[in-house]
């Protein structure tokens, strides 16, 4: 059986966690909160499919089965995209072009906000996941009602994505009643709730890190101090690696997904800090030069989200290949730019430092696998 990677969505967020096909006996603890969620979805023996093609072990609390929920909502609605996209250039009926260019208007939206979700859920957001998983079911409910089921492919696609965000909705409000989440473990390691963990991550991811206080055993620390021999700033890149690790053993896979998931957030978070720079109207001479760097991190964050989704089909190749386009896109902004901006000027620093880690990261897991 393969193994499940732990990692940070995002993606994501990300992202930006992966999910394997299991051959293991669930126990009973984990088909009652199994049955408890289903019964309350419209669809109770889709979801139990769902969930046992997607288990990773026979123990299963409430938050790795949301994890499942979360991340398969947003896998299944990519591919409906991508199928609304590749119908919509081969159909010829207007009426029915109709229909795909609505469904993908909606399904872009809604897939922005599950993305969003995702990255809630990895944060311990979870009010703020519920109200995202929300927003994008009622995105993807317009294209249900316009589409009337004069595409039936799609009807039936809809349907599975609106059962798979019922399924994130119910464990993530158990989440809230159970409220399992050790605070006496948090405070012990003075960290925050939680970190990214597994994506997918596009994307991706897009998985749920608990903070930690543990050692980190020598293999785990060997293969850090490989990849961070590789980057521009070796304590940098310890630290990152250290601060969001969920045990004290981690294989090349989590590390990885660690450092995209990682890389995924803090671009999303220098976008956040650019658009601010332009909505403040100071220094309005620097509007244009704030505008490319605007559209440069669009772009690197669009690039981690594919990265995310191909991390989790393991398809590492393709992986790298998107990671490997961010550095230019980080270059473009810090040379427009200068350092008329101090603080930008360190963001596009970790940036860099962040895709050198992933790459070096997604390199090794070729060598060793």
């Amino acid at each position: 059986m393969s193994n499940f990677i732990g990692s940070s969505l995002l993606l994501p967020i990300a992202i930006l966690f992966l999910l394997l096909p299991h051959s293991l006996s669930v126990d009973t603890h984990t088909q009652q909160l199994i049955g408890d969620i289903c019964r309350r979805t419209y669809n109770y023996g889709y979801c139990i499919n769902v969930f046992y093609k997607n288990l990773y072990k026979p123990t299963m609390d409430i938050k790795g089965l949301a994890e499942i929920a979360v991340t398969q909502t947003l896998l299944h609605t990519s591919d409906t995209l991508k199928f609304i996209v590749k119908s919509l250039d081969s159909e010829r009926r207007s009426d029915i072009r109709d229909v795909y260019n609505f469904c993908r208007n909606s399904y872009n939206s809604g897939l922005s906000k599950l993305t969003d979700a995702l990255l809630a859920f990895a944060k311990g957001d979870y009010r703020n996941m519920l109200i995202l998983l929300g927003t994008g079911d009622r995105y993807l409910s317009k294209c249900q009602v316009f589409n009337a089921n004069r595409v039936p492919q799609l009807a039936d696609e809809n349907g599975n994505n609106r059962e798979l965000i019922q399924m994130s909705l119910v464990s993530g409000q158990l989440i809230l009643t159970v409220n399992n989440l050790k605070p006496t473990l948090e405070k012990e390691c003075n960290m925050s709730k939680l970190t990214l963990s597994s994506l997918l991550f596009p994307t991706v991811i897009v998985f749920l890190l608990i903070p930690h206080c543990l050692s980190v055993d020598s293999d785990t620390q060997e293969l850090i101090n490989t990849i961070c021999r590789s980057t521009f700033d070796y304590g940098y890149c310890v630290n990152v690696f250290k601060n969001n690790l969920y045990t004290p053993t981690t294989d090349i896979r989590g590390l990885t997904y660690i450092a995209i998931t990682q890389s995924f957030v803090h671009a999303k978070g220098t976008l956040k800090f650019v658009v601010g720079l332009i909505d403040s109207g100071k220094n309005v001479e620097w509007r244009d030069l704030y505008k490319i760097c605007e559209v440069t991190y669009e772009n690197m964050v669009k690039e981690f989200t594919d990265a995310s989704f191909a991390f989790v089909r393991e398809d590492y190749r393709s992986m790298l290949f998107y990671i490997g386009k961010c550095d230019r896109f980080v270059s473009d902004c810090q040379s427009v730019m200068g350092n008329r901006v101090p603080e930008l000027t360190d963001q596009n620093l970790y940036n860099r430092e962040l895709i050198q880690m992933s790459i070096s990261s997604g390199q090794l897991i070729g060598k060793i696998l």
